[in-house]
């Protein structure tokens, strides 16, 4: 049985009063459920990593740093990714069997679902993790040109 399509709408609440983002888009898609029961869910609005800290990481941290270091030399971009991931965004995590058998397995975090918040601490540990292990030290990210992809929030 296919699960009928969500559709997700952003906006703001003013005065008790939802101001959608996308008000047209709003009303057509209320048209499709004339007749129908509907559910409506609300929640605070998760910041998803931007592009600045993706610039940051792929373009800078990766790209410009590292893959110029002598160190990695000869390595693909996705494989310093990787190796950084395996490095600072995996833990152990041991299951235990009623039995007392227990087996310790090593989990990758998938920063693809990183919010912002979650992005800027990972950032900070790649950094500390360079410059600890490879002495590769990046520059202050003020000093790059990240900002063009920023939006007014």
């Amino acid at each position: 049985m296919q699960k009928d399509p969500e559709i997700l709408f952003t906006g703001e609440v003013k005065n008790q009063q939802c101001v959608f983002d996308k008000p047209l888009w709003w009303n057509e898609n209320l048209k499709c459920l004339e007749g129908k029961r509907f559910d409506l869910t609300i929640c605070e609005h998760k910041r998803t990593k931007s592009p600045p800290q993706l610039a940051l990481y792929f373009g800078i941290i990766i790209k410009k740093y590292c893959m110029l270091n002598s160190q990695f030399a000869g390595w693909e971009w996705f494989e310093i990714d990787k190796y950084i991931r395996d490095n600072v965004a995996s833990y152990p995590k041991t299951f235990q069997w009623a039995d007392g058998r227990q087996r310790t397995i090593i989990v990758n975090d998938e920063i693809s679902g990183y919010l912002v918040d979650q992005m800027n601490v990972f950032i900070e540990k790649v950094l500390q993790f360079l410059a600890e292990q490879h002495d590769i030290y990046i520059d202050d990210p003020v000093n790059f040109k990240l900002n063009k992809y920023l939006k007014q929030e």
